[in-house]
């Protein structure tokens, strides 16, 4: 016998079985459709720089869980003792598993803002770590301000821009890509509720619709799916 749902969700990145559990469990259906596909730098040239800067005490920036794991997939990050900047969620839960010998130095919940705490700092020696579609906010402060750093790409995000079909109550979104790739080819209905996973994506989604915006309280997918279920469950 099939679940009453009461809600219709779409899930804009596949997610685990578990989250579409708990979701089932409270009359949320959730369809996870990928958007973007991210595949992690692997050359000669990327090792031998990961090799160069694992032993240096380094001020590293991360503003993605997915740079942190491209970083990891290169070398033995357990032997680094960097400085470490990040956003929150599950970028830092990423640097806390992948550099454990490292220092979390701040956090915050956007790039701008994490590009002002490296300034306040005087962070030296930065390295940024990202992908190959990245905000400019971070970079643009601080070449604005004449910090120097440090780019290096280690994964690269594809959008894929597929076409939704059929009528759903909330979107579920991870990432300013991800966001990109969906209105590329969709536009959802205004009552449709839009799920950000945190500050930086949320701001993206006011530059591409009009719809409801929650922020969900922490910004990991887990957060994300029980924001959606707090949500719903409140509705009357």
């Amino acid at each position: 016998m099939l679940a009453p749902y009461k809600y219709r969700v779409l899930s804009t990145k596949r997610i685990d079985a578990a989250l579409l559990q708990a979701a089932a469990d409270n009359g949320i259906l959730i369809i996870p459709r990928a958007f973007i596909s991210v595949d992690y730098k692997d050359t000669p040239e990327l090792r031998s720089r990961l090799a160069t800067l694992l032993p240096r005490r380094i001020s590293a920036v991360f503003t993605s869980a997915n740079a942190v794991k491209a970083v990891a997939a290169l070398g033995d990050t357990t032997t680094a003792t960097w400085d470490l900047y990040c956003l929150p969620g599950a970028t830092i839960d990423a640097v806390q598993e992948y550099f454990p010998n490292s220092r979390v130095i701040a956090h915050a919940p956007s790039s701008a803002v994490l590009a002002t705490i490296l300034l306040q700092k005087e962070a030296t020696d930065i390295v940024f770590f990202c992908g190959n579609i990245r905000r400019d906010e971070l970079p643009t402060l601080l070449t604005q301000h004449q910090q120097p750093f440090e780019e290096v790409t280690v994964y690269e995000t594809t959008e894929l821009q597929n076409t939704v079909i059929g009528q759903y109550d909330g979107i579920l979104f991870y990432s300013p890509s991800g966001i990109r790739s969906y209105f590329t080819a969709n536009t959802p209905a205004p009552e449709v509720i839009c799920f950000a996973i945190g500050d930086t994506t949320a701001g993206v989604l006011r530059e591409y619709t009009k719809n409801t915006i929650v922020v969900s309280k922490a910004a990991t997918a887990d957060g994300l799916v029980n924001t959606a279920i707090h949500y719903f469950n409140n509705q009357s």
